[in-house]
């Protein structure tokens, strides 16, 4: 776009909804701004700014996010062409008392320029917003290609859909296809549906990791002492405690209970945990599997200790120091293709392998940086920190009420950063 690089920085956007209240029965929907690229030393690094802070219940579904990433991508605009910009995003004047500094900044240079390169966000959040194809859509199911429901369960090297890629226009002939427009976010300058990243947070820690997880530990609750299920599960928990303090894990579940493997025998098992705590134990599965399947010949015991194997691989490749892409690409898709046989080999309960699995391999294949650089632990904290500025207190809520107080709070508790160039 003609932007000189020495004066030119990456911008990232991420967003989600937040419960705010005491129950969880209400939420806010955050869109914050970061600044992707920059090392662990860096103050920007870890920097997040509120741009969007509104109770969801105030959202009309297909317009509200609309006009807001409208105004967000004009902003976008001026910021490629490093400009202030003389007049509102409808092109009505700025009005000479409430936009006083607007009016003295109109038309002059900001001094840089600014590009949106990555968006972040789940899976449910990409459908509301964005209008990305969901699990189950007959036309596709991914952005990134041509995926359906009948093949992301052809997970080796010559699957269909690793042919197939879907590019951005393909993309959006496939969105008016259906009747519908791109967000306007799209106005963006450069923004193409490969900048949208698949999450780690949300992919693998609560999704195939969690799904494997649930399955293994009621695999491996089998091998331990008890007359009942809940006893064995006890004992396991039990034998988990021992491993967490051997290895110092900070992140560890507080309890385990048969429910948190699977609610019921008519649903497939799944663990009930926060990311973080999912992550802390997938070490723990190989490590057990290892343990206390040795020397058993069983089908079952055999693949779920590869498979235990190969996702600790993943987990133990993703720091970028360290990160190797094929090393993750050849692991990722080991495990899927044992994910898969297991599935093949079990009553469609236990081992169910979901559409999430088909996101783990685009992110592992297809993305060639460590997934550690996009994920979204840092994002999912500030999240939490705005619902709490947000705190409903009693009082009005009318729409600007919760976007008020967020944003008069955050700026009385943060100082938001000085872009110098040089030092940037």
């Amino acid at each position: 776009m003609g932007c000189d690089l020495q004066s030119t920085i990456g911008l990232g956007l991420w967003g989600d909804g937040v419960p705010y209240n005491y129950d969880r029965s209400a939420s806010v929907d955050i869109f914050s701004l970061n600044f992707p690229g920059f090392g662990d030393d860096h103050p920007l690094k870890d920097t997040r700014i509120p741009l969007v802070a509104m109770d969801h219940k105030h959202v009309v579904k297909g317009k509200t996010f609309d006009d807001v990433l409208g105004i967000i991508a004009w902003s976008f605009v001026f910021l490629a062409v490093g400009l202030y910009p003389s007049a509102r995003h409808d092109n009505t004047p700025f009005h000479p008392r409430s936009d006083r500094s607007r009016l003295q900044k109109a038309g002059s240079s900001v001094n840089f320029h600014g590009i949106l390169v990555e968006c972040r966000g789940d899976w449910k959040q990409l459908k509301d917003v964005f209008r990305f194809p969901q699990f189950n859509e007959n036309s596709g199911i991914c952005w990134l290609c041509n995926c359906t429901p009948q093949t992301w369960r052809l997970v080796d090297e010559h699957a269909p859909w690793r042919q197939n890629r879907l590019d951005h226009w393909a993309f959006v002939e496939r969105i008016r296809a259906k009747g519908l427009e791109p967000s306007t976010l799209f106005g963006c300058p450069g923004l193409t549906t490969s900048c949208f990243k698949p999450d780690w947070l949300h992919v693998v820690d609560l999704g195939v990791a969690c799904d494997f997880l649930g399955n293994f530990l009621l695999l491996l609750s089998r091998t331990f002492p008890g007359s009942t299920h809940k006893a064995r599960v006890g004992a396991m928990w039990q034998h988990m405690q021992g491993w967490y303090k051997d290895c110092g894990v900070q992140n560890r579940l507080d309890n385990l209970y048969p429910t948190m493997l699977q609610g019921k025998a008519s649903i497939p098992p799944k663990l009930r945990a926060k990311a973080a705590q999912a992550r802390g134990l997938v070490p723990y599965a190989s490590f057990a599997a290892e343990e206390c399947f040795r020397g058993s010949t069983g089908m079952e015991e055999v693949v779920a200790t590869a498979m235990a194997q190969e996702l600790d691989a993943c987990y133990g490749g993703l720091s970028t120091q360290t990160f190797n892409h094929d090393k993750l690409a050849i692991h990722s898709r080991r495990f899927c293709l044992l994910a898969v046989r297991m599935e093949e080999a079990h009553d469609g309960v236990s081992w169910r392998c979901k559409p999430k699995l088909h996101l783990f391999q685009e992110l592992c294949e297809f993305h060639i940086d460590s997934p550690s650089l996009f994920w979204t632990y840092r994002d999912e904290d500030f999240g939490g920190s705005m619902a709490q500025l947000g705190r409903k207190r009693g009082g009005p809520s009318s729409p600007g009420v919760v976007s008020q107080n967020i944003l008069v709070r955050f700026c009385a508790q943060h100082k938001l950063p000085k872009f110098d160039v040089e030092h940037v």
